[in-house]
């Protein structure tokens, strides 16, 4: 007998999507503190410069600035290809799924499983939920994307199963 889905929420993954996750990790938290700490060394770099004429601090500057501003969407791009790759579909629809015991989500044919005590927190914004996880992980929701349901509902449920204050 399978088991009933109580809640789903479904939506398209896609590049862009991707990456603007990317974006909003790299210039958050303490991760922000380094992409301050990577443009103060570039205008140390070309302070440098302007006394020592030396082109290594030139280059080091342009390091720090690519450390800064765009290594996160290096990275980002290449983990996405790669899940592409993987799953065999350039766009695909992640689907987040809340069971009586569990919260699992399934990419194309991959899935993984959470318990709701992993949950230890609900953090909200204006239009995606982010629920995070006691192993530093999350799970992004969108709340226009709840299926034969909604935000509210879900949310009840699941700080009545998980440990959140």
């Amino acid at each position: 007998m399978e088991e009933k889905v109580l809640y789903q929420n479904s939506y398209e993954l896609t590049k862009k999507k991707y990456l603007s996750w990317g974006r909003e990790n790299a210039f958050t938290g303490k991760r922000r503190n380094f992409a301050i700490f990577w443009i103060g060394m570039a205008i140390v770099c070309m302070g440098l410069w302007i006394f020592t004429k030396i082109l290594i601090d030139i280059v080091l500057a342009l390091f720090c600035i690519y450390r800064a501003c765009l290594h996160w969407r290096m990275v980002t791009s290449r983990q996405y290809d790669l899940l592409a790759n993987q799953h065999g579909k350039v766009n695909w629809t992640r689907d987040v799924l809340f069971y009586e015991d569990r919260i699992q989500i399934t990419d194309v044919e991959v899935s993984v499983q959470y318990k709701y005590e992993d949950v230890v927190g609900i953090k909200e914004s204006e239009n995606y939920i982010r629920l995070l996880l006691r192993n530093r992980m999350m799970i992004r929701l969108y709340e226009d994307a709840f299926v034969n349901s909604n935000w509210e509902e879900c949310k009840a449920y699941i700080l009545g199963k998980s440990h959140i204050q």
